[in-house]
């Protein structure tokens, strides 16, 4: 996964400069593997951002640059930390300095932060337009994933909070998901309501159960 994945950043650098620094990209390859390789993650890892990628691909022609899409999603859960509330906000400040020495404008480097900082999606801008709400929901796919593949999304999460006991992760976790059920829709784009909403709300509701027994 790892050369797939590394080709694919190289090659991004041909869609958003015809004359990119290849150097920069390598450098950040390097700090964007040493970020989601830290020995906390075990969700918010690359092959987290391996599967954003998929389902951009599977919705790209929505967005009018899923180039800036796709440098976001590289970036947006570059700093993850448990219980920290500017992880986005850390996550951006490195995309910017990315694009900033790859010579990337004002526009872009704008509409990447308003990607990455819409995946702290507990709190969406009322303003926020629809292919930002598109990032959001990418990054939200695993809810609506088949169970086996869900499951382990949660093992995942359950792991990175390993320092907790299992009575308070079950209850801040229960918490959560019985606040994302409140909303009228998961998602905030018809395709992705369309095919995962009911999905992620039956895996939803299963997980409250069992985390509630």
């Amino acid at each position: 996964m790892l050369q797939g994945l590394k080709a694919r950043w190289m090659k991004l650098a041909n869609y958003i400069d015809p004359h990119p620094d290849m150097k920069v990209m390598e450098k950040w390859w390097q700090k964007l593997v040493e970020a989601y390789s830290q020995p906390h993650r075990h969700y918010h890892t690359l092959e987290h951002v391996a599967a954003c990628l998929a389902e951009l691909d599977r919705v790209q022609e929505s967005f009018a640059c899923p180039q800036v899409a796709e440098f976001a999603l590289w970036f947006h859960d570059a700093v993850y930390e448990i219980g920290a509330i500017d992880n986005e906000l850390r996550s951006n400040t490195m995309a910017k300095q990315c694009a900033r020495e790859l010579g990337l404008g004002d526009g872009f480097i704008g509409l990447t932060e308003d990607y990455i900082m819409i995946t702290d999606y507990q709190n969406l801008p009322e303003s926020s337009p629809d292919s930002a709400l598109k990032v959001a929901d990418i990054d939200c796919s695993i809810l609506g994933q088949d169970e086996k593949t869900f499951d382990r999304y949660e093992q995942g999460i359950r792991a990175e909070y390993g320092q907790y006991s299992d009575a308070d992760y079950n209850n801040g976790r229960r918490m959560f998901l019985m606040k994302l059920l409140t909303n009228s829709m998961i998602y905030h784009t018809p395709d992705f309501q369309e095919l995962y909403e009911a999905k992620a709300r039956a895996n939803i509701a299963r997980l409250i159960a069992r985390l509630s027994a």
